[in-house]
C-alpha cells in the first residue's frame, strides 16, 4: 500500500491536478456564457435534470440550490427508466432540460438528449468534453473536463462551476440590499 510520504506525494499529485484544472479553468472561462445559462435557467417554468450514477450528486447539488431560489427544478434519475419516461413525455413549452454526461457515459444519454432536443426544448449540456453524447445537442454548453489518475471524473471542476452559475443566479434573484439578508436564511 505504500508508505506515508508515497501516500502523501500521490495526494498531493491529485491535489495539484484539481487546482492546475480550476486554475486553467477559470483563467479562460466566459463569464457572459455563465450568465446567458442563467438567464435561461431563470425563464424557464420547469428545469429538468437529468443525471445518472455519479453525475447525480452534481445534479443534486444544482436541484438543491435551485430550489433555495425558489426555481422549480426537478432531478430525474436516468437509472430509472420508468421515472425518465414518465418526464420526457412531459416536458412542455418553456421547460430546460439539463443533462450530465461524464465519463463512462451512461449509453442511453446520447438519444434522450436527441429526443429532448427534437420535441424543441432547450438543453444545458454540463459535460466533460465536445464530443461526448451530449454536447451536439446543447443549446448551452458547459464543458468541464477532469479526468483523474484513479478515477475518470474530479467532481471539483464541475462542482466549482455549477456554484458559480448557482451564485450567478444569486446576483440576479435578490436586490443589492437583501443579499446579506438571503444569506443568513440559507441553510448551512
Amino acid at each position: 500500500t505504500g508508505s506515508a510520504s508515497e501516500k502523501e506525494a500521490f495526494l498531493l499529485e491529485i491535489f495539484n491536478e484539481d487546482v492546475c484544472s480550476l486554475s486553467d479553468y477559470y483563467s479562460n472561462i466566459c463569464l457572459d456564457n455563465i450568465a446567458r445559462i442563467a438567464d435561461t435557467i431563470r425563464k424557464s417554468r420547469r428545469i429538468y435534470i437529468f443525471a445518472h450514477d455519479l453525475s447525480k450528486i452534481m445534479g443534486q447539488f444544482l436541484e438543491s440550490r435551485l430550489k433555495i431560489l425558489y426555481l422549480n427544478a426537478t432531478l430525474v434519475d436516468l437509472g430509472n427508466l420508468e421515472e425518465t419516461q414518465f418526464h420526457l413525455q412531459n416536458l412542455a413549452e418553456e421547460d430546460l432540460a439539463i443533462l450530465f454526461s461524464f465519463p463512462r457515459y451512461f449509453f442511453p444519454i446520447g438519444n434522450i438528449a436527441r429526443k429532448i432536443s427534437s420535441i424543441g426544448i432547450p438543453i444545458l449540456a454540463i459535460t466533460d468534453s465536445d464530443t461526448s453524447p451530449v454536447a451536439k445537442y446543447g443549446d448551452h454548453l458547459l464543458l468541464c473536463p477532469g479526468p483523474t489518475k484513479f478515477f475518470y471524473n474530479s467532481l471539483a471542476l464541475p462542482m466549482a462551476v455549477l456554484n458559480l452559475l448557482a451564485s450567478c443566479l444569486v446576483i440576479d434573484n435578490v436586490a443589492p440590499s437583501e443579499i446579506e439578508e438571503f444569506k443568513d436564511t440559507l441553510p448551512s
